[in-house]
């Protein structure tokens, strides 16, 4: 709570220059591929989702999260914290919850971030100062990635739905992406995930995506039945 009020001066100052949604695909393929720890396959996805479009601040907040998390984990620390303050950029609410910032190895750089985008709010209230960190400057209204694209990390491809087993009995049809949770339990993100087994009975599904309403949904399974589960986020 009290970082996101230390934030809330800096509210003009949140990137929303994104018109498209061509990045949403694209950013859940990020989040995938991190939490796989296909780091590099991440980081390119992640800048590529940036540099094709995220309307919704919250998805582009996530988007530099992620990125911030890739650089952390392999120590490249001033990366690190150049994310994070690209994402406190994006959209002025956005904060790690306590979970996120225990026992992670960038638990230090995000507060080190944190503390620097909270003094370069109060010194300039313009959207357009720059942040200067290290050898890095960046300047908050027009950073779409940490790492700028080129022909030899073009967009990656998004990857073929997962084809079906004979056991698998629950489909999920999610636009544009979402984190998945069963019973409580994360699960993945769809897509890429598609087809789940679960056994037969209760369930409760959850999806969760940045910007939007959760989506939440008791289904009952029965033995042999493949059920279909679809939700699209932007039909509101």
């Amino acid at each position: 709570m009290q970082a996101q009020q230390r934030q809330a001066a800096c509210a003009e100052s949140s990137a929303s220059s994104a018109r498209t949604s061509a990045g949403r695909p694209l950013l859940g393929q990020g989040i995938a591929q991190y939490e796989v720890r296909d780091l590099a396959q991440a980081e390119h996805s992640l800048q590529a989702a940036l540099s094709s479009g995220l309307p919704d601040a919250a998805e582009r907040a996530s988007a530099h999260k992620y990125l911030a998390f890739v650089y952390c984990t392999q120590r490249q620390w001033p990366q690190c914290e150049a994310a994070f303050e690209a994402a406190f950029a994006a959209h002025a609410g956005f904060a790690l919850q306590t979970y996120e910032t225990t026992g992670t190895p960038w638990g230090q750089a995000y507060s080190r971030a944190l503390e620097r985008w909270t003094q370069n709010c109060r010194q300039a209230h313009s959207p357009k100062a720059a942040i200067t960190l290290g050898s890095f400057e960046l300047n908050s209204r027009v950073i779409t990635a940490i790492t700028p694209l080129n022909s030899a990390t073009s967009v990656p491809r998004l990857q073929a739905a997962q084809a079906p087993r004979a056991d698998h009995n629950l489909r999920l049809r999610i636009s544009p992406w979402a984190h998945v949770r069963i019973n409580g339990k994360p699960t993945g993100v769809t897509p890429p995930l598609v087809w789940l087994k679960l056994p037969a009975g209760t369930h409760t599904v959850e999806l969760l995506s940045p910007g939007f309403e959760s989506f939440r949904q008791v289904i009952q399974l029965t033995e042999g039945q493949l059920l279909t589960l679809s939700h699209d986020f932007d039909a509101r």
